[in-house]
């Protein structure tokens, strides 16, 4: 394989990794995606599109999506007296069966992610409706 051809390789792979990051839409990005078509070994415009990636990586990091597309299997697995709120994306309502309950159930999340909150809520769930 000449050096151009995987030099092009390359840029397709570049190509790949911004569209899974959605950084398609931003002009810049595109442009010196543009340029890189003409010219792979643009040293600018490579260091430009890395930093691109690099800087999404990094705000991923730090700040996951907290509310990231789910695909539930079935609603079986889901349902629940105990309602905990809809899935955002799919407008299906989650619940927890308070018969879960009579094993551990570990709530995790970040500060101020609402650890508290839900555990609140499925307590006053059990005494209002479960009648315990």
């Amino acid at each position: 394989m000449s050096s151009g051809k995987k030099g092009y390789a390359h840029i397709s792979q570049l190509w790949m990794e911004c569209s899974k990051r959605n950084l398609l839409t931003d002009p810049p990005t595109l442009t010196a995606l543009g340029q890189l078509r003409i010219d792979p070994y643009n040293q600018n415009c490579l260091k430009f599109v890395y930093s691109k990636i690099n800087a999404f990586d990094k705000r991923e990091m730090l700040h996951p999506e907290p509310f990231r597309k789910t695909n539930p299997q079935t609603k079986d697995s889901i349902s629940g007296s105990i309602n905990l709120g809809v899935v955002r994306h799919t407008k299906t309502q989650y619940g927890l069966d308070p018969h879960n309950l009579n094993v551990h159930l570990c709530v995790v999340g970040r500060n101020g992610g609402g650890k508290t909150t839900i555990i609140k809520h499925i307590l006053i769930s059990l005494l209002e409706r479960e009648k315990i």
